[in-house]
């Protein structure tokens, strides 16, 4: 079986709020896995409709583990914020 790690890391995180480590620590997430022999696929900055087209193309067998993410509790739920989330 393929271990593929997805990361993304994103400092433009919506238009009043701009992180600043947020992409080196995607890298250096990204760098361990690979040193762990999982495939990477890494990307920056993306928008909700850019990772909505790249979640698209994974099999909806899939299975996803969030690691670490910017997001809320709502409703007894974690939920990864939006990327244009006023923070």
């Amino acid at each position: 079986m393929k271990t593929l790690a997805l990361v993304v890391g994103n400092n433009n995180y919506s238009k009043n709020a701009k992180l600043e480590n947020a992409i080196n620590d995607a890298k250096a997430i990204s760098e361990i896995f690979e040193k762990l022999g999982y495939d990477v696929i890494f990307k920056e900055d993306m928008s909700n409709a850019d990772c909505s087209e790249l979640l698209s193309q994974f099999d909806a067998k899939t299975r996803f583990e969030i690691k670490a993410s910017r997001g809320s509790i709502e409703k007894g739920l974690q939920i990864l914020d939006k990327l244009d989330k006023e923070l």
